[in-house]
């Protein structure tokens, strides 16, 4: 980013000066002559930054809008391989911190999708299999919905409470049983629709019917005041016959999070520590070898079983023609 004082006299220059716009306002280069990095002026107190690899190509491109406070990045910006090929597009939303980030390989193939403050963000493999996807608001044991609609506290008074006779319930497909509890927060498809309801809140389920409180995302939230991630919107019931698709993962929640992430780092540390103190105790490498064998060792089982804890979370979707909810009397 380029310097806050230098964005302010710059601002200030074009309006003593009268900057033409698209005019360049700022341009480094490689000994070779090729352009490094050239700001362009776009009007008022809008500015383009473009930084080069060396071979000539585009590296980055993005868009800035300066105040004497700070800078803000607006619309679409690109990054690039050295050899031309995309490697990042970010869509800036209205908020500083708003943001959807897509990543690519060299070859194509698509790394990640991030979406921030709220949403779903996914990891892909190079297959395009999803290895990895986080809601943070679908951990159901943390502050996102808040304590008043959990365990059926707003039903209370309602004929809701009457109509749930239970709260377990699995989906099946005769071979396979898993199990589908009250409080998970879930994805569904109905048969008369094709958009996917999201942060559906299981309260249970009678006969032939399930019961879900639907939550939608604030747009009032900002990240900085009190406002509630997931509103409540309204509670429901529903046929078991009108569900035509049902996206759940038994294991999606906080504490399988936090033993991914920390089975991530401890392994990581445990593969880069014999390489770091090997260097500093190089005399002693013979005797302390089965140390640092074991600690490579140790590491490497460490990550695997990060990625399948990671895998384990990914919503799986089940199609209600071949799966049936079991409902547990």
């Amino acid at each position: 980013m380029i310097n806050k004082l230098i964005i302010i006299l710059l601002l200030l220059s074009n309006v003593l000066f009268g900057q033409k716009k698209d005019s360049i306002i700022e341009a480094k280069y490689y000994k070779s002559g090729k352009p490094k990095l050239i700001t362009y002026y776009r009007g008022i107190d809008t500015f383009e930054i473009r930084k080069y690899h060396k071979n000539g190509q585009l590296g980055d491109s993005i868009w800035l809008v300066a105040s004497e406070k700070k800078e803000t990045a607006i619309g679409i910006e690109k990054s690039y391989f050295d050899n031309g090929k995309l490697s990042e597009i970010t869509y800036h939303g209205k908020q500083e911190d708003q943001y959807i980030t897509d990543s690519y390989r060299e070859n194509g193939t698509i790394y990640s999708h991030i979406v921030k403050p709220t949403g779903v963000s996914k990891y892909y493999n190079s297959k395009g299999e999803v290895i990895k996807q986080f809601d943070e608001n679908k951990f159901d044991d943390d502050v996102y919905i808040r304590k008043k609609y959990r365990k059926q506290r707003h039903l209370k008074n309602t004929s809701y409470t009457t109509r749930i006779t239970t709260k377990e319930a699995s989906i099946t497909d005769d071979k396979t049983e898993v199990k589908i509890n009250s409080g998970a927060l879930i994805s569904i498809v109905l048969k008369r629709d094709t958009s996917i309801l999201n942060h559906c809140h299981l309260e249970g389920f009678s006969k032939d019917s399930v019961y879900f409180s639907k939550f939608e995302y604030n747009p009032l939230y900002d990240r900085s005041t009190d406002f509630e991630i997931l509103k409540y919107d309204s509670t429901f019931a529903l046929s078991l016959d009108q569900l035509k698709t049902v996206i759940y993962s038994k294991h999606y929640n906080k504490r399988r999070a936090i033993g991914a992430q920390s089975a991530f780092v401890v392994g990581t540390e445990l593969k880069v520590f014999p390489v770091l103190f090997g260097i500093l105790l190089y005399k002693d490498i013979a005797t302390l070898a089965p140390y640092y064998g074991g600690s490579i060792v140790a590491g490497f089982i460490l990550s695997y079983y990060s990625k399948y804890l990671y895998r384990s979370m990914v919503p799986k979707t089940y199609d209600m023609q071949k799966w049936k909810i079991k409902i547990k009397q």
